[in-house]
């Protein structure tokens, strides 16, 4: 994991960066961002909260999704996730609520959230990528 680390720390300074150069007011949007304003729900592979940490933003970790007054939700991918949560978290995107997922969360979270929606294809990210 201390590569990933790495790379986390990398992409954190590149954003300020470019954010610093070529996009001053997405900058100050970023500066802006408080502890309110993003939730994110642990999981099993990715772990997003760690990008949030290297930019240095403040960021809820496990909320109680039923008092969830954040603006933007990140679940992490992970093998199951309580049906509250996700019944919970369904309501809140139907109320206006971001929410952002990798990919492996597809078939165990947002196939069930929003069923009829999206839905997995039974195929691996990996499986493209095999010659």
């Amino acid at each position: 994991m201390k590569d990933m680390q790495k790379a986390y720390q990398v992409a954190a300074v590149a954003v300020k960066q470019r954010f610093t150069e070529q996009r001053p007011k997405d900058l100050a949007i970023l500066n802006k961002i408080s502890k309110k304003d993003i939730a994110v729900y642990s999981g099993s592979y990715d772990h997003v909260e760690k990008i949030f940490q290297c930019l240095k933003l403040p960021i809820q970790i496990n909320p109680n999704p039923q008092k969830l007054d954040a603006k933007i939700i990140f679940v992490n991918c992970s093998n199951s996730y309580k049906n509250q949560l996700i019944n919970t978290l369904r309501e809140q995107v139907e109320n206006g609520k971001w929410l952002v997922t990798s990919d492996w969360a597809l078939g165990n979270f947002i196939h069930h959230a929003f069923p009829n929606t999206i839905r997995w294809n039974k195929q691996h990210t990996s499986a493209g990528w095999q010659k």
